[in-house]
């Protein structure tokens, strides 16, 4: 793996990164993808697994791999049973650091992929050609959210523990920051959301932000394997909701991309090129995420 140091590197953390061993292939493990990030200067990593938990990874990583500190937690698709509540209770006692609700298991994915947002074949390759019913935040009325996930919510608050919404819709993400800001939680982050930018809006982004979530910016978006999104849509995110409620990460691991520790690199450069300050960019790859995660 090519290692190049940084000085936005330096003290940095990856929000959001997928290693082996998984049902697909990987660019590494999850020792090798921590062996690279801390070799490059970042003192954190977060694992994350769509189908199960990556609390054992980040426990292995810290056992066996010094200088850095890696965070796991779990993802609520149906193969870890949904939107359970004592999964999400389960997964907090292990030591869980982030909960993301459902992806590839989401209402809003699997509609996504039939109308064509989303690689149909990708999707379908998490299902393992069986049937999957789709989960959604929200009652059967769509009115307000599910007793269950308002019980899940009240766990992860009551743990510290970051919520990540994963690949839910709008109206799903806007009840779920509308409830933790009710009670208080200030731990809501909005997964890549410049993934989904056909339906999160500017306005659905600033009322999103108004009830206290961060809004993750990912780097691949930008990844050939994805779409190949233009950093100045990133740059102009930032620029239009400032730094403070921003966070930087790669969402690579892919085996057909560059490495996470080289696309998060990448990702700050590029940023810096489309007019991005540099002092905003050590905030929303360092101050944030340290902030979220509870590091001194």
């Amino acid at each position: 793996m090519i290692v190049r140091k940084d000085a936005f590197l330096q003290g940095a953390i990856d929000f959001h990164i997928h290693s082996g061993p998984d049902t697909h292939p990987r660019y590494g493990s999850c020792l090798e993808l921590a062996r690279q990030a801390r070799d490059a200067g970042l003192r954190a990593i977060v694992l994350k697994d769509q189908m199960t938990q990556s609390i054992h990874k980040a426990y292995f990583v810290n056992k066996y791999v010094e200088g850095i500190q890696a965070f796991g937690g779990i993802t609520l698709n149906r193969m870890v049973g949904g939107y359970d509540i004592r999964t999400v209770e389960f997964a907090c006692r292990l030591g869980a650091k982030v909960i993301w609700l459902a992806t590839h298991d989401s209402g809003y994915t699997i509609e996504a992929a039939k109308r064509g947002h989303y690689d149909a074949i990708y999707v379908k390759s998490f299902s393992f050609g069986y049937p999957v019913e789709p989960l959604s935040v929200l009652n059967k009325q769509r009115t307000e959210l599910s007793p269950e996930v308002k019980k899940i919510i009240d766990i992860i608050a009551n743990y510290r523990v970051i919520l990540q919404t994963a690949h839910i819709d709008p109206q799903e993400a806007l009840a779920v920051a509308g409830y933790c800001q009710k009670i208080g939680y200030k731990k809501l982050v909005i997964t890549h959301v410049n993934a989904f930018l056909e339906e999160y809006t500017d306005e659905v982004i600033a009322e999103l932000i108004k009830k206290g979530a961060f809004i993750e910016l990912s780097y691949g978006a930008l990844a050939p394997r994805h779409g190949r999104q233009d950093p100045h849509v990133c740059a102009r995110l930032v620029d239009r909701f400032g730094p403070t409620r921003c966070i930087l990460e790669s969402d690579l691991g892919t085996w057909e991309n560059i490495s996470p520790t080289e696309g998060l690199r990448c990702f700050c450069h590029y940023l810096v090129y489309c007019g991005v300050p540099t002092d905003y960019i050590h905030i929303m790859v360092k101050d944030n995420p340290a902030r979220l995660l509870e590091l001194s």
